[in-house]
């Protein structure tokens, strides 16, 4: 072999070498760059099915808050839903549940200004309860009816009204919608808790006007109550009118006497005992027996008479 042949060989060789390492310093700022590079906002969209995954449910409804803020409804069973609250970045603001492992049949949490509930068939509510500027109005209406006196006001809760009344049932507290008068919710003193937490009945220092409270933000206290009505005074305790046959119960037993025993009055008479005896039943003895004794005591007299003239004969002759 010449030397020439081996020669340019050696440069070909050369050559291969060193474009393979300029190729080589030239990819590895490219493959690095690509790795470091941020991802398209279309490369950001498959983040739906792996939140779908991780939940184990579907996205069945998208709420829409008393502020403003939505949210996404998720059902993962049968009674079984998950609320998940976040803003338009996607920064979580809360959530709620109900069913599954929780087993409530309802939730209701102080969110952002809001009252917030969900229940057990995925029905999601919210108001807005600030206590600055709200509260429940001084001028309700009044009314009383059968020993029943009710209140109607407004609540720290916006379009929520209640309805207050006490008396022979008890304290009573309705809530309903101010605007189409759907009732909300009603509180006892049996069932004491309502619009999921977020309305009860607190005991007072009279068990008969214990108060209403409501969730409220920005006060002194989570609370703001007002008491229940008094019941009206003296309902019930008067007594019912007497029945016109009652006015004298005694009469008619004493005075409706059979007329066999009136006749029987005179044996009320005190009978004397002993010698006088006889003569007092004499004397009761209503029977007129004058012309018998009348009788027999003129036959003595003839018969006396009779035998003095036949013993002055026999005198006589002798």
């Amino acid at each position: 072999m010449s030397t020439y042949v081996v020669s340019r060989r050696r440069t070909l060789l050369r050559a291969a070498v060193a474009t393979a390492a300029l190729a080589g310093a030239l990819l590895s700022p490219a493959a690095a760059f690509a790795a470091d590079a941020p991802q398209s906002a279309g490369a950001a969209k498959p983040a739906a099915p792996a939140r779908a995954a991780a939940s184990g449910g579907e996205v069945v409804g998208h709420p829409v808050l008393a502020d403003g803020t939505k949210g996404e409804l998720w059902q993962k069973g049968k009674g079984w839903y998950f609320l998940d609250l976040h803003t338009d970045a996607g920064m979580p603001i809360g959530s709620l549940q109900v069913g599954g492992p929780s087993g409530r049949t309802e939730d209701g949490q102080q969110i952002r200004g809001m009252w917030v509930t969900l229940t057990s068939f995925g029905a999601v509510h919210s108001w807005s309860d600030r206590a600055t500027g709200h509260g429940f109005d001084a001028g309700g209406t009044e009314v009383i009816k059968n020993c029943t006196v009710t209140w109607g006001t407004g609540t720290p809760f916006d379009g929520v009204s209640l309805r207050l009344s006490n008396g022979p049932a008890g304290p009573v507290a309705e809530l309903f919608d101010a605007t189409n008068g759907k009732t909300l919710d009603i509180l006892t003193t049996v069932n004491r808790t309502g619009l999921s937490g977020g309305a009860r009945i607190k005991d007072a220092d009279d068990p008969k006007t214990p108060q209403f409270q409501m969730r409220v933000i920005g006060g002194q206290i989570p609370w703001e109550g007002i008491n229940f009505p008094k019941p009206p005074t003296n309902c019930g305790d008067k007594a019912a009118p007497a029945p016109a046959t009652a006015a004298k119960p005694a009469a008619p037993i004493t005075a409706a006497q059979p007329a066999s025993f009136a006749n029987h009055a005179s044996q009320t008479a005190v009978v004397p005992k002993g010698p006088v005896a006889a003569g007092a039943e004499t004397a009761n003895n209503t029977g007129d027996h004058t012309p018998l004794i009348a009788g027999g005591a003129g036959a003595a007299a003839l018969g006396a008479a009779g035998f003095a003239a036949l013993r002055r004969r026999a005198t006589r002759r002798d």
